[in-house]
């Protein structure tokens, strides 16, 4: 099975962000590219979805040393 085959504003487009941003990830070595003649170049979706993926954060809660696991006050601290 063939990958597709994105052009950068297709690319830009599918992540939101300008065509010079597109530009300066492919670059840094952000995102991979493939070139497709002297002056195109072309990006792999799963390079898109791979890049996107990486940057992915999902918050994770912090504990609080004045409440127990469930947020109620923890009895008896002397803190706030």
């Amino acid at each position: 099975m063939s990958d597709l085959i994105l052009s950068k504003p297709q690319a830009a487009n599918l992540l939101g962000v300008h065509i010079a941003t597109v530009h300066r990830l492919i670059k840094s070595g952000a995102i991979p590219h493939i070139k497709i003649s002297i002056s195109r170049i072309g990006i792999l979706r799963t390079d898109i979805d791979a890049y996107l993926q990486s940057r992915r954060f999902v918050n994770q809660p912090t504990s609080n040393p004045c409440r127990d696991d469930i947020g109620n006050p923890i009895q008896g601290n002397n803190h706030g």
